[in-house]
Parts: structure tokens; sequence; C-alpha cells
């Protein structure tokens, strides 16, 4: 069933309604008084709390429903998706407890003993590898010392040899072809020493980043996955502790409450009249877009409206709860009705403001709810009416 929300009901008009003064006319046995007041009805003004995009208008502005009559529909996809949602998560949350509560199937302590055992020799394996890295990157940094070694070495003699070259050039011993050829010799055994030297810049580099980074974090990894596998191992073969059965219930609980607020919002899509009545303010059409929270219309209920009057206290000897009354609608062409009265205040309090005389307004009244039976629900509220009191 869809959701009632009634953001508000309120007496019709909003405010409170003060009584008009006692007319001074006779009643038909030709003794009492009548007095004036407003009828009052109960409205309700009704929306979702989730708004959204409306799917369909079920009724018409002025049409009369009955109580949970399916007035407007939201688009629901999403509430769907949140309910489905929330009943995956309290069907794990509860796979989990009853997990705790019973114990593990032996077929899944040989499964994790598998998995702890594949952790062991894989930290293992990775110990070892990460020692061969070292190593094998020690050996680079060796070799590459030796290469600039042995470019150094050959540099220097190049360097002594050209120095040779240009004295004998100067002195006329060889040619400038033979000088050029030894310049360019130099040249190229400066570019190989300067190569050899960046290649074991770049063999120290990476030697340092293994020693102190990369194989530290690998094993590192490969530890914790061993560790956490023979954790899981203990855990099933020796069962939940109570702190973690608890967290299980409490997790279970939190679920519930996910799917009991998702199946919520799920119904607060459907707008429905929180009673019998009549449909007003309804300005919708499908495809609208509706915030959250707002009233999308109100809802006039199908009850006996009420009229308040003050009477003097001369009068309250005449007055009983229960007592019967004519009640005449000026809004109907002075149609009579029957009133009962309903309540009587214990207070007396000096005549509203309104009434059509300062005299009235000094004197000390009593306020009389009178309840209008109504059975064809032709009253309205707002419109006025006279009670006549013998």
């Amino acid at each position: 069933m869809g959701h009632v929300r009634a953001f508000g009901r309120k007496p019709v008009p909003a405010v409170m309604l003060a009584a008009f003064a006692a007319v001074a006319s006779g009643c038909a046995g030709g003794t009492g008084h009548t007095y004036g007041g407003t009828l009052q009805a109960v409205s309700a003004t009704v929306g979702s709390m989730v708004g959204g995009r409306v799917a369909a208008v079920s009724v018409s502005d002025g049409q009369r429903v009955r109580a949970g009559e399916v007035i407007v529909r939201f688009d629901d996809a999403a509430q769907r998706a949140e309910v489905s949602m929330a009943q995956g998560q309290l069907a794990q949350a509860r796979a989990a407890l009853s997990e705790r509560l019973h114990g593990s199937r032996q077929s899944d302590v040989e499964r994790v003993a598998a998995l702890a055992a594949q952790a062991q020799a894989t930290y293992v394996k990775t110990q070892r590898s990460g020692t061969h890295t070292i190593e094998a990157d020690e050996q680079r940094v060796r070799e590459a010392q030796g290469n600039v070694s042995g470019a150094q070495s050959l540099y220097e003699q190049r360097r002594r040899d050209d120095a040779r070259q240009r004295t004998l050039y100067v002195h006329g011993a060889i040619s400038a072809q033979a000088r050029d050829a030894s310049t360019a010799a130099l040249a190229s055994t400066s570019a190989a020493l300067t190569s050899a030297q960046a290649r074991l810049a770049a063999a120290r580099v990476a030697l340092d980043d293994d020693r102190t980074v990369n194989v530290p974090r690998g094993t590192a990894a490969a530890f914790e996955s061993y560790r956490a596998a023979q954790a899981q191992l203990r855990t099933l073969q020796e069962g939940a502790r109570p702190e973690e059965i608890a967290q299980a219930r409490a997790a279970v609980t939190v679920a519930e409450g996910g799917v009991a607020a998702a199946r919520e919002h799920l119904e607060e899509t459907v707008v429905r009249a929180p009673a019998d009545g009549v449909v007003s303010a309804l300005d919708l059409h499908v495809g609208d877009l509706v915030a959250a929270g707002m009233g999308v219309a109100t809802v006039d209920e199908a009850g006996d409206p009420f009229v308040r009057i003050y009477v003097p206290q001369r009068t309250l000897g005449a007055l009983s709860v229960g007592r019967s009354l004519d009640v005449r609608a000026e809004g109907l062409g002075g149609r009579v009705f029957e009133g009962v009265v309903e309540q009587i205040d214990r207070q007396a309090q000096f005549t509203p403001q309104n009434v059509q005389t300062a005299e009235e307004r000094a004197s000390l009244t009593f306020g009389v709810k009178v309840r209008v039976r109504d059975p064809g629900y032709v009253l309205r509220g707002g419109t006025t009416a006279e009670v006549a009191v013998p």
C-alpha cells in the first residue's frame, strides 16, 4: 500500500475564527437568541517526502476520494533500486552472522588453508626473488664500474697521444690529417667515458631503489597477505569471538534499518488521501517535477463541520453538552441543520473584538462548540451559520 503523507491538518479558515454577535431577533418559539459563527472543517495538505517526476495523476481537482485512495504517483525506479540494494546488504549481513554463530564448513576451512599455504609460498618466493634482484643489481654496478675504469684508462691514453700528435704537427713532423685523426679519436673516447659513467649512475640508482624501496615493499606486501590468510584460517578453526558475533548482530540491525528506510522511501512515491473528502488545489501533470516535501494537493475531510459561538452567562442554563440545536446555513439559503453541543468553555472571556458593538465586546461570554450534522456533505468551511439557542 502506498504512503499517506499529510503535511498539516488545519481548520478552514486557517486562523482562529471568532463568532459573530448575537442577533437580537427571537427564535421560532418567540424566545431565545441566535448566535452567528463561521463553519469550520478539517483539511490536510498532502505530498511526498521524496518528490520526483510525476508518473500518474489519479484524481482531478474537486473529486471526492476515500481514505487511502491514490492521488499522485511519482516515478519510483530509483527507490526500487534502493530497496533491492538494501535487501542485498541485509542478506550479506545475515549470512555473515550465521557463519559466526554456526561456524565454518570443513570445505571452507580446507579452502582457506590452501590459500594460506599459497600465501606462505609466495612470501618465501618473494624473499628469495628480492635477494636475487639485489645481487643482480650489485653485479651490474660492478660491471659498470669496470667499464668506467676501462673507458677512463683509454681516455687518458688518447689524451696523451693527442697532445704528442699536436706537438709533432707544430714541428712539421706529421700532416694535418694525422693531427685531425688523433683529435677525433680523443673525442670518441671522451663520449664513451661519459656514457659509461651514466650507466654506472643508473645502476647505482636501481640498486638503491631495489634495496630500500622495491624489494622491502614487495616482501612486506607478501608477508601481510600471508599473515592475513593465517589469521583467517585461525578464525575458521577456532570460531568467532563474542565481540565478532556482537558486531555481526549489529551489522544485521543496521541492514534491517536500511531496508525499512528504503521501503519507506518507496512508499513515499505514492501520495494517498489521509481521509474521506474532496481534493482541491491539485494542479499537476505527468512529467512535472516536484520538490521533496512540497504539498501537491489539499483534501478537505468529509466530516461534520463545527461552529463556535460565544454566549453570555445568562444563556448557559439553556445549554449542555449533547443538546441539539438548530443551525441555519446562510450559504444554502437558510437551510436548517441539526447541531449538537460538543463543548462549553469552563472559563469566561471577553467577547472577541470583531463583534458589532462596544457594549457587547465588554461582556463576559463563554465559548460553545457546536458540531453540525452534515450527512450529505453539503456544508463548506468558511461559510457563515446561525445557531438558535432557546
